[in-house]
């Protein structure tokens, strides 16, 4: 059976990777093609609680020797609440949407 050629549209086509077609929102939908915000934000929603940045530490042994201790996780939700504020930050220094780069002494 043939996909739908709407449905086929959704999907990256890596013969033809033109980036207006990687995020174009899809309005009242539940599939296809919408933004990494949207993705993460419905990620978050379904996940708030469960695990999903994790860092673990170099710990320096008596012998001298390394080893890594155990991983501590921050949740989606906690992940959400810090991209939230990173964002306000930018946007109180100013930094507008699309904003190629900062510049910092005329450099």
């Amino acid at each position: 059976m043939r996909e739908p050629q709407e449905l086929k549209a959704c999907f990256p086509n890596p013969q033809n990777p033109e980036l207006s077609m990687q995020s174009v929102v899809a309005d009242n939908a539940d599939w296809g093609r919408t933004t990494t915000y949207q993705t993460f934000q419905t990620t978050v929603a379904n996940n708030k609680d469960r695990p999903y940045l994790g860092e673990r530490t170099v710990v320096q042994n008596e012998d001298g020797s390394t080893t890594t201790g155990d991983y501590k996780f921050i949740s989606f939700k906690e992940a959400d609440e810090t991209a939230t504020h990173i964002g306000s930050a930018l946007k109180s220094l100013g930094v507008a949407r699309n904003t190629p780069r900062i510049e910092q002494n005329g450099h």
